[in-house]
């Protein structure tokens, strides 16, 4: 647990001109950092840290709650993510990855619309005077960036590594249906990592940069801490919160999104006729309504499925919308639902165990979340179609859930699909 928050300075001031967030990236890339896009009307883009909170374990959202609850400033904006387990794994790739890590940046642009505000956060030694000169200083350096060169890595060569190979996946997906057979389990997410290689540094900012734009319906995020960057583009929200209505899904079952128009409509016409696809969505349903019932003083669910398109895939996606009881907070509904049956499992109890039977690489970020929360609205994404880049090299991960009736091949080539989302950035960049 960290101290309780010295005291912070915070300003905002509306821009009178466009941000270009890759820009902004670059310019202090030996910075901490945190981009978010979501359905091109919304961009954040933050840098450096003036005030952290980093937690673990069974209560690491509530700890975080708490703290946040003793900050002293006015307005503040807050950043971050969190770890698919509880107690993250502190070393190795994810060395600078904690199980809950969220901040306070000491500047940031914020862009709704066509409206884009500058923030800065300041302790509160030197008084407000300070605070109105990082103010000035923060617009001036903003400026700058926008102006400034945007550095690229140019074309890559990879090379492609399955850390998964697939005897080791088929192993592990039967492994997963006797276990379903047996009764002890209804689903459970297994994931699969792929290691790409470059020919030179990625550029982080670019690839965040052309995911933004190339999926323009998902939520786009990058958190970059020491040497490296966790980037995603999520179909996935897990919670979105404005004052008190709670806006949610859930989504689980995957078909090939196909070639054309004809191949699209097919392929969800089949997503929706399929009975295993509808019985592992179904599962997922009931848990988020069950665990959202808590918090809630009204709740309403979709009849039934929509089509989710995402990338090369698309998914079945029941929309869930909710009015929280006034007590309620973001991180509270983020406790209830995470992880959600599409990315962990059923009975959820079961689920840490199975995956220690099943999985042998930690999972690190991947499968958590990340968000932002700024005054009475905040959101959180589910961590999907992500890649962890360090220097030359990224870690790709994917997963597909297993059920009564999966078959290994189908499930491999889900997870095939899934990866192109990141592996045809890469090559973009």
């Amino acid at each position: 647990m960290v101290p309780s928050a010295p005291a912070l300075q915070c300003r905002r001031k509306v821009l009178d001109f466009v941000v270009d967030p890759r820009a902004l990236l670059h310019a202090e890339p030996g910075e901490p950092a945190f981009f978010w896009s979501a359905g091109g009307d919304q961009e954040i883009v933050a840098s450096g840290v003036v005030h952290a909170i980093e937690t673990a374990g069974a209560l690491r959202f509530r700890d975080a709650t708490a703290e946040l609850g003793k900050l002293s400033a006015s307005a503040p904006l807050v950043l971050g993510g969190f770890a698919f387990a509880d107690e993250a794994t502190m070393t190795g790739e994810w060395r600078d990855f904690p199980a809950l890590s969220l901040h306070i940046p000491r500047i940031a642009t914020i862009r709704r619309g066509d409206r884009t505000e500058l923030f800065v956060a300041t302790t509160g030694t030197d008084g407000p005077l300070a605070a109105d000169a990082a103010l000035e200083r923060g617009e001036a350096f903003v400026r700058a960036a926008t102006a400034g060169r945007k550095p690229g890595s140019g074309a890559l060569d990879l090379r492609v590594r399955s850390r998964s190979p697939d005897e080791s996946w088929q192993r592990a997906v039967e492994g997963v249906l006797a276990e379903i057979e047996a009764g002890r389990l209804e689903k459970l997410v297994l994931s699969r990592i792929l290691e790409v290689t470059a020919g030179g540094p990625i550029d982080a900012a670019g690839l965040v940069y052309h995911l933004a734009r190339a999926h323009p319906q998902a939520s786009v995020f990058a958190v970059r801490r020491g040497g490296s960057t966790f980037i995603g583009a999520s179909p996935e929200p897990l919670a979105r919160v404005e004052g008190r209505r709670l806006r949610t899904g859930a989504v689980a079952g995957t078909a090939r999104r196909g070639d054309g128009d004809s191949e699209e409509r097919a392929a969800a016409a089949g997503l929706h006729a399929s009975e295993k696809e509808h019985r592992e969505h179904a599962l997922v349903v009931a848990d988020v309504v069950a665990r959202l019932r808590p918090h809630c003083t009204s709740m309403n669910a979709a009849a039934a499925p929509e089509t989710l398109v995402a990338g090369p895939v698309q998914h079945l996606r029941t929309p869930i919308e909710a009015d929280l009881h006034a007590s309620t907070t973001l991180l509270d509904i983020v406790e209830a639902l995470h992880p959600t049956p599409a990315l962990g499992g059923l009975p959820r109890q079961e689920v840490a165990a199975a995956l220690a039977r099943h999985e042998h690489e930690p999972r690190g970020w991947y499968g958590g979340g990340v968000g932002w929360i700024d005054g009475a609205q905040g959101e959180v994404t589910v961590a999907i179609r992500t890649a962890l880049l360090r220097g030359h090299e990224a870690l790709l991960h994917a997963g597909a859930g297993i059920v009564a009736g999966s078959q290994w091949r189908e499930e491999l080539e889900e997870t095939r699909l899934k990866l192109r989302t990141l592996l045809e950035a890469l090559l973009e960049v």
